[in-house]
């Protein structure tokens, strides 16, 4: 008697066997049994349609092809032990000697789900590998109520690659349980942007990511004494990795900089531990990474350059404009493809050509953001400059009120003499 099995699975054959088979193919021994097992697999692999297919994988592939289309249908998936009802009903008429493999297709509601969800994986896999040619991408909200009075939130996404090519795909379906205020929403879909590891330009994502590793190794003090031992054993250039206070921020760079340093051993580390990062294999985030790193160790020593006793104004002045003069140079070299200020992403050694567009962009952003947080300081450098070097300012620079008493101090040879006898300002 033929049967069918619904599913290959290990449990399945061996009951199968023992229930119908086992009494009559244990006694078969030696060559027998080896002639028995050829000659049954050679009726296996005769076994095909007429497309020269094996039937068991065209059941499979009209199983798939009923789920399709139940899916975009929309229909419940209780319909199938009625499809294949009428499958089989019009095989009796029509095709009576496919009755049998007609039977033999899965229907039941657990298959049925089994195949959409490995449908919709596939479907999944196959965007994210479109969404990494995208150079620039733009998002769509839409938000309902569904019938059970539970907000849903749709996000859709528009990219555009290199080739100019529009792709348009429902990115996510999100429901909002609770409340669906903009913080609500605006969190949701920056989690369905980063689960798709869509490229955006905001580097604060890569700290997220950062602290995500740094939390799993000091949360526990197991994990922190695990970690310090393996870093010793791989003979790491660090012995330790240090937490990040958000009130003591300038912890940031010394994060980032050891994170960088110990990449490869927090990597394997959180592998053996069955701690996945993904983001830790995408260069991408790696690159994202080694920037932020580079730029946040700068702005640490443009501020303890500012700390200290005896700062006068002046001091702060020139501290200030010399690193947005810097930010232009790192900013003019980056578009060269210099990377002389970026120490960690020029060790990544990236193909000749990466596009750096999106640092350019980030670095013009912090030299826009210098200028207006310090523009009171800017209106005052004429003023400046008369306390700093009095001699070398122009009086027609000066208001009206400074011009006379300038041009009196600019000639007097006793006090251009003192001045210039002078060691320090300060004093």
């Amino acid at each position: 008697m033929s049967k069918v099995f619904n599913s290959a699975k290990r449990y399945n054959i061996q009951r199968h066997y023992t229930h119908l088979n086992a009494a009559h193919y244990d006694q078969v021994e030696g060559v027998a049994c080896r002639e028995l097992v050829a000659r049954l697999m050679n009726d296996i692999a005769g076994d095909v349609n007429e497309s020269g297919e094996n039937t068991t994988e065209s059941a499979i592939r009209a199983s798939y092809r009923v789920a399709h289309n139940i899916a975009t249908s929309g229909k419940p998936f209780s319909m199938e032990p009625l499809v294949k009802l009428c499958m089989v009903a019009v095989a009796e008429c029509l095709f009576p000697r496919e009755v049998q493999a007609i039977e033999g297709v899965c229907l039941s509601k657990q298959t049925m789900s089994c195949r959409i969800l490995d449908m919709a994986a596939d479907l999944d896999t196959q965007f994210r590998k479109k969404a990494e040619s995208f150079v620039a991408f733009s998002l769509a909200l839409d938000e309902s109520t569904d019938i059970s009075d539970c907000a849903q939130l749709a996000v859709f996404v528009r990219g555009v690659d290199m080739e100019l090519q529009v792709t348009e795909e429902l990115l996510d379906v999100i429901p909002l349980d609770y409340t669906a205020t903009g913080s609500d929403i605006f969190e949701a879909v920056c989690e369905s942007v980063d689960n798709m590891y869509l490229e955006t330009v905001e580097l604060g994502g890569v700290m997220k990511d950062v602290m995500k590793g740094v939390n799993f190794v000091r949360r526990h003090g197991m994990n922190l004494h695990q970690f310090k031992g393996f870093l010793k054993d791989m003979e790491a250039e660090y012995g330790d990795i240090p937490y990040h206070s958000t009130v003591r921020w300038l912890s940031r760079g010394k994060v980032l900089d050891v994170f960088f340093a110990l990449l490869e051993e927090i990597s394997l580390f959180l592998k053996m531990k069955g701690e996945e990062m993904r983001c830790l294999k995408d260069i991408k985030w790696i690159s994202d990474l080694a920037f932020l790193a580079d730029i946040t160790i700068h702005l640490n020593n443009l501020n303890l350059s500012l700390q200290g006793k005896g700062q006068l104004i002046i001091d702060t002045h020139d501290q200030i404009k010399a690193f947005i003069e810097k930010l232009r140079l790192f900013e003019r070299q980056m578009s060269n493809g210099h990377l002389t200020f970026s120490n960690r992403l020029a060790s990544l050694k990236l193909p000749e050509g990466t596009n750096f567009s999106d640092y350019q962009a980030k670095l013009k952003q912090l030299i826009t953001s210098f200028e207006t947080r310090f523009r009171d300081l800017t209106s005052l450098e004429i003023e400046l400059k008369v306390f700093s070097t009095p001699f070398s300012v122009s009086p027609h620079d000066l208001s009206l009120s400074l011009q006379l008493v300038i041009i009196y101090l600019q000639n007097t040879t006793l006090l251009k003499e003192r001045y210039y006898n002078m060691l320090d300002l300060s004093q």
